[in-house]
């Protein structure tokens, strides 16, 4: 081989290899052993996406995060990384061995594949992989170190709260745990500025000891934490008839259901608008399309008007599903308030096609256009927006 063409094939392998680096995570094609014995030869840990084809947010992910330079420029220095579908192949006894059940997780394991860190979920932030990363790395801060630890170190505060929130964040985080920790406190206790932040994000099973207590002492909480206290009661109760109801399949678990969210508005009256949140949702899963517009109409204004998101998806779900003037016009109203609310772009978005069915295109136009001006500040894709207006235009 003549000097000039070696000379070129070394600029092109390392162009191709500074390219390759600089687009992210370099994922490799190996089994869970092999990534594990490249990671000893190499002096690294593994990393392991655990997906399905069926996730949206793992295709997310895969697209818009792994691809970032400074997650690749961290994981390629300190990771074997590979991918792995938790369906077919070696993944479906991976995850068996470590229980996986929500998708995507992210693994990260030492060489014995012990977990040093997990967590679950698409961020869409950057910095939540490489905090990830580096716990995982750190010898004081990874899930191996935590729960060694905890037994002894339950009455330690500031180290139950690292603990709590590792474990919460990986999806591991057993009640049991939760319960010992809040139970060794007096109730009172639990109001605190250092506790009650512990109690919102751990505490969510309203039939755990500690939420019956909580509920029990309702006109105190409600007193000592205002609205965040309120907030929480009825973020609590709504996920938990939410759930019942999307776990009813025969007439009688509809019917219990129903009992049990007549039981939680006697219990819970400081907020009106869980039942019609509920029987929203009932309409939608019994496809009974007449009756979840009669309680949306009945709703949007009675129970939702401080509800920027809620008044957006009724006005969205309108604006797909009706031609009825009236309640075209209707829907409008709720965008409108909506955008006061919170004018963010995908609501703007909303508010500029029921505009347009309204007849009001130039109107729909410009708040569309605003809707394009939020959405580029933000870095977000604002494409459809576009086409809309060219829709409006033509």
């Amino acid at each position: 081989m003549n000097s000039s063409m070696t000379f070129w094939k070394t600029v092109f392998i390392v162009f191709f290899a500074s390219s390759a680096f600089g687009q992210g995570i370099e994922f490799r094609d190996l089994k869970i052993k092999e990534a594990l014995q490249a990671a000893e030869d190499e002096g690294k840990l593994v990393f392991v996406d655990a997906y399905t084809d069926w996730c949206g947010p793992c295709k997310w992910m895969a697209a818009n995060m792994f691809p970032n330079e400074k997650i690749g420029q961290f994981y390629n220095k300190h990771f074997v990384s590979i991918q792995m579908d938790m369906e077919k192949g070696e993944g479906l006894a991976f995850a068996k061995r470590h229980g996986i059940r929500a998708y995507p997780t992210l693994l990260f394991l030492n060489g014995k594949e012990e977990e040093l860190m997990r967590a679950q979920g698409a961020s869409q932030e950057v910095e939540d992989y490489l905090e990830n990363a580096r716990k995982a790395m750190d010898p004081k801060r990874n899930m191996l170190y935590l729960q060694a630890e905890m037994p002894s170190r339950k009455e330690d505060l500031r180290f139950m709260e690292q603990y709590l929130e590792t474990f919460a964040m990986a999806g591991t985080l057993k009640e049991e745990v939760v319960r010992e920790f809040f139970l060794q406190f007096e109730a009172e206790e639990w109001m605190s500025d250092a506790l009650w932040p512990l109690i919102e994000r751990h505490v969510s099973n309203v039939e755990s000891p500690v939420f019956r207590e909580l509920a029990g002492r309702k006109a105190r909480v409600l007193s000592e934490r205002g609205e965040e206290a309120k907030s929480y009661f009825t973020r609590c109760i709504t996920d938990h008839l939410r759930m019942k109801r999307y776990r009813a399949r025969t007439d009688e678990e509809k019917a219990a259901f129903l009992r049990e969210l007549d039981r939680w508005q006697q219990q819970w009256p400081e907020d009106a608008s869980i039942a019609p949140r509920m029987l929203l949702l009932d309409a939608r899963l019994n496809k009974d399309n007449e009756q979840w517009r009669k309680i949306a109409t009945e709703s949007a204004q009675k129970h939702f008007w401080n509800d920027a998101d809620m008044l957006n998806e009724l006005a969205w779900e309108f604006y797909e599903s009706t031609k009825d003037k009236g309640e075209l016009s209707a829907a409008l109203i709720w965008a409108e308030r909506a955008v006061e609310l919170a004018p963010e772009h995908h609501i703007l978005d909303t508010h500029a096609h029921l505009l347009w069915v309204n007849g009001l295109s130039k109107k729909a136009i410009e708040v569309e256009g605003r809707a394009i001006e939020k959405a580029e500040e933000e870095g977000a894709d604002a494409s459809a927006y576009k086409a809309f207006i060219a829709e409006i235009e033509q």
